[in-house]
C-alpha cells in the first residue's frame, strides 16, 4: 500500500531491476540491438568491480529502507490525534448551587476535552496529578478550603505549581485570592471589602483586548449573573505576579450596606500564573448566563493547554 513501509527484500528487488538493462521486444533489431547483444554477451566485470557494485547497492537498499520507516513514523505521528484535556470539578462541602452539574454539563458538549468529578478526599490522596486542570465553582471559598484540609490545600497549590491548571468561579476565586488565612494565595489579588454580601443579580461586564484573545470575541458590554462574587484589586504580593484584568465590571450591585463605587471598574475576570501553571478567575457566573458559558469552556481550555502540551498531566 502507498506510504506505508516496504520490506527490504522487495526494495531489493527495485534497485535490482533498475541496474537491469531495459527489456528488448522480440524480433527488434538495429544498431541499438547489436550494442545491447554486446553489453549482455560481454565478459562480466573482475571481483572487484563486482564488490564494489555489490556494496553500493545495500548501501542504497539501507538507505531507501530508512527512508521508508522514517516516512511510515511521520506519517503515523501526522495523523495520532491529541489526547483530550482532562478537567477535574470540584465536587464536595463548599460547591453548591447549580455550578458543578452546569461546569459539568458544558464540558461534557465540548469536542476534545473529558470531564471528571472529583472529591476533597480524592485531591488530599494526589488524585489531581491525573488531570490538566481543576475547576472550583461557585457555593462558599472558606466552605471549600476547610473540606480540603490543609493537605488538600497543598496538593491544589503543587498541583498548579507543577503546570496544572486552576479556573474559579466566585467562591473558587475568593478561594484562589490573597489575604484569606484559608486563601490558596494562587492569584496576586485580594478583595476590597470584606462585606462580601453584596446581593444577587444582573451586572453588566466587558472584557479586554487581552480577554478576548483568551476567551472568544464577545464585544461590547454582555449581560451577566452576580451572586457575590469577589470584588478585588491588587494583593501586592512579592512573590506572585501582578495578574491581568481579561474582564472588567460595569456597572455594580451593592446591597447590605457594601460599599458603594468599589465594583464598577474592577476586574470581573481576571488571570496569571503560579509557576508553571496558569489561574484564571470569574467573580460572576458566565456559566448561567445564557449565551456566555462559552467563556467558561474557553477559560478552562486555556488553563490546561500547558499541562496536556508539556505532560504534566495524564
Amino acid at each position: 500500500m502507498m506510504g506505508e513501509c516496504q520490506s527490504p527484500f522487495l526494495l531489493t528487488g527495485v534497485v535490482r531491476a533498475w541496474h537491469l538493462p531495459p527489456r528488448l521486444p522480440s524480433g527488434a533489431s538495429g544498431p541499438r540491438v547489436a550494442a545491447m547483444e554486446i553489453k549482455r554477451g560481454a565478459a562480466p566485470p573482475p571481483p572487484r568491480a563486482r564488490g564494489i557494485r555489490l556494496v553500493r547497492m545495500r548501501r542504497l537498499v539501507q538507505f531507501a529502507f530508512l527512508l521508508a520507516v522514517a516516512g511510515g513514523a511521520g506519517r503515523t505521528a501526522a495523523e495520532a490525534p491529541p489526547r483530550p484535556l482532562a478537567a477535574a470539578v470540584y465536587e464536595g462541602a463548599g460547591a453548591t448551587g447549580k455550578g458543578v452539574p452546569r461546569v459539568l454539563a458544558l464540558l461534557e458538549a465540548t469536542p476534545g476535552v473529558t470531564a471528571t468529578r472529583i472529591r476533597p478526599e480524592e485531591i488530599r490522596a494526589g488524585t489531581l496529578r491525573r488531570f490538566d486542570v481543576v475547576v472550583f465553582t461557585g457555593g462558599s471559598g472558606h466552605g471549600q478550603a476547610q473540606a480540603l484540609e490543609p493537605a488538600g490545600r497543598e496538593e491544589v497549590k503543587t498541583f498548579v505549581r507543577q503546570g496544572g491548571g486552576y479556573v474559579g468561579i466566585c467562591a473558587g476565586s475568593y478561594l484562589a485570592c490573597c489575604g484569606f488565612s484559608w486563601g490558596l494565595n494562587l492569584i496576586n489579588a485580594k478583595t476590597l471589602s470584606p462585606l462580601w454580601k453584596r446581593g444577587k443579580g444582573t451586572v453588566q461586564i466587558e472584557l479586554t483586548d487581552r480577554g478576548r484573545e483568551i476567551l472568544g470575541p464577545f464585544p461590547g458590554k454582555l449581560d451577566c449573573l452576580y451572586a457575590q462574587g469577589p470584588i478585588v484589586g491588587p494583593a501586592h504580593a512579592r512573590d506572585l505576579p501582578v495578574y491581568e484584568p481579561l474582564a472588567f465590571f460595569r456597572s455594580e450591585i451593592a446591597k447590605n450596606n457594601t460599599p458603594q463605587g468599589i465594583m464598577i471598574h474592577s476586574p470581573a475576570i481576571f488571570a496569571s500564573h503560579f509557576e508553571k501553571g496558569r489561574v484564571l478567575c470569574f467573580s460572576p457566573h458566565p456559566e448561567q448566563t445564557a449565551g456566555l458559558d462559552r467563556l467558561v469552556t474557553q477559560a478552562i481550555i486555556w488553563a490546561g493547554t500547558p499541562a496536556r502540551q508539556n505532560g504534566t498531566g495524564p
